[in-house]
Formats: C-alpha cells, sequence, structure tokens
C-alpha cells in the first residue's frame, strides 16, 4: 500500500481503514447501553414496587393506630368527664351530709350529746395526764462485786397510769357507743357520763391526781358526787336510771 503523507489524506486512510471497527463498537456500545438501561428500570420497577407495597402497609397500620387512638382519646375523654361528674356529686353529697351531720348534732346536744361531748373533753384531758405521769422504772441485777447493773428491762413505778388509761379507753368507747343511741334518755347519759369520769378518778387516790388541771372541769364537782356515792357501786345510778 502506498504510503500518503499528506496528513488529511491520511486520517481519510486511518477512517477508511478503522471506521468498520469504530462504527461496530460503537453499535456494540448501545447495545450494551440499552441492555444495562431495561436492567436498570427493571430494578427500579422491583425495588420501588417493594417500597410502594411497604409503604401502603405502614399507611394501612398507621390508619389503623390513629382510629385506635383517636377512639381511646375519645372514650378517655368521655371517661375523665364522667369522672369529674361523678367527683363533683360525691363532693355534693358529702357537703350536704356534713350540714345534715352539724344540724342533727346541734339539735342533739340539749339530748345528751353535749354531755358526752364534755365527757369525751375530760376522758382526753385524764388520758394525757396519765401519760405523763407513766414512768417505768429500770430492773437492776446485782452481779458478783455487788455492783448493780441494769438489765435493759422496766417495770412500771405506778400501775395507775396504766390501769386509768384501760379504764378510758373502755370509757370513751361506751359513750360513742350512746351519741346515736335512740334507746337511752338525756338523764341516762350524763348519769353514765358522771360515772364513767368517776370510774377514771376511783383508779388512783387522791395524790395521784392532786396535779391534775384540765378544760372546764370542776374537780369539787365530782368529789362530792364521790362523797354521795362513796358507798355503792358507781354503776348503781345507771342501772336506777334506766
Amino acid at each position: 500500500m502506498k504510503t500518503v503523507k499528506d496528513p488529511v489524506s491520511r486520517l481519510a486512510q486511518i477512517e477508511a481503514l478503522l471506521g468498520p471497527q469504530i462504527q461496530r463498537a460503537e453499535q456494540a456500545a448501545d447495545k450494551q447501553a440499552a441492555i444495562d438501561r431495561a436492567k436498570l428500570l427493571a430494578e427500579r420497577t422491583r425495588r420501588l414496587a417493594e417500597l410502594d407495597a411497604a409503604q401502603a402497609e405502614a399507611q394501612a397500620r398507621h390508619a389503623a393506630a390513629k382510629d385506635r387512638s383517636v377512639a381511646a382519646a375519645t372514650a378517655a375523654s368521655a371517661a375523665q368527664l364522667a369522672a369529674n361528674e361523678t367527683w363533683t356529686a360525691c363532693v355534693s353529697h358529702d357537703a350536704r351530709a356534713s350540714k345534715a351531720r352539724r344540724a342533727f348534732d346541734d339539735k342533739l346536744l340539749d339530748l345528751g350529746l353535749r354531755a358526752i361531748d364534755g365527757a369525751t373533753v375530760k376522758l382526753h384531758d385524764l388520758a394525757t395526764y396519765c401519760r405523763a405521769r407513766y414512768e417505768r422504772t429500770p430492773v437492776l441485777w446485782r452481779n458478783a462485786e455487788r455492783r448493780f447493773v441494769p438489765t435493759g428491762k422496766t417495770v412500771p413505778g405506778d400501775s395507775t397510769p396504766e390501769a386509768a388509761l384501760e379504764v378510758i379507753a373502755a370509757a370513751l368507747a361506751e359513750l360513742d357507743g350512746l351519741r346515736y343511741d335512740a334507746t337511752v334518755s338525756p338523764a341516762t347519759i350524763e348519769t353514765r357520763c358522771r360515772a364513767a369520769i368517776a370510774r377514771v378518778l376511783a383508779c388512783g387516790a387522791r395524790e395521784f391526781w392532786s396535779g391534775l388541771q384540765w378544760r372546764e372541769l370542776d374537780l369539787s364537782e365530782f368529789a362530792d358526787w364521790l362523797k354521795r356515792t362513796a358507798d355503792r357501786d358507781p354503776v348503781h345510778d345507771i342501772a336506777g336510771a334506766d
């Protein structure tokens, strides 16, 4: 083949020689690109279909959950409203009941309730006094060196406070039972109130009660009553009053 030295001619010669190969290469590349594009589009279609299905399922679950949440919130709101209404009713009824109790108690004051309230106050004063007088003496042990060692145990220094507290507890329970008892008369209530306090005072000697200071109680009144009934059981008046 004759060599062509002219550059333009040489390029034309090279193009003539390589043109078919370049054309075939371009066709092959274009064909491969078409194949790759088709694969990518197929993958896109498949993947997006999966994601769209998952999204649709998630949206369906969310819609169901939202419906349940709205229903629950509505029910909770209704329940809270009902609870508020019932609480308001409870407070209202409680206020009316308390007002009615006070009104009845005011009417019962002169029919025995005043005596019970007064005696209850006095019994609590007696209990406070007994607790203040309640002392315990430590128990000592004499060892081999003839020294007295505390054992950690104690005994009542005076049994009067403990005995009086037991009588007071029983008296308070008795008077509380009389408060709304329709079977007893006001006179009987007053008698039993005096007898209850007298039983407590009888638990200790005059020296034990010498430091007693209490509210609205004239000790001389009970001292005179004790003198009048010293020869009989205080509950004798109770039986006679009934």
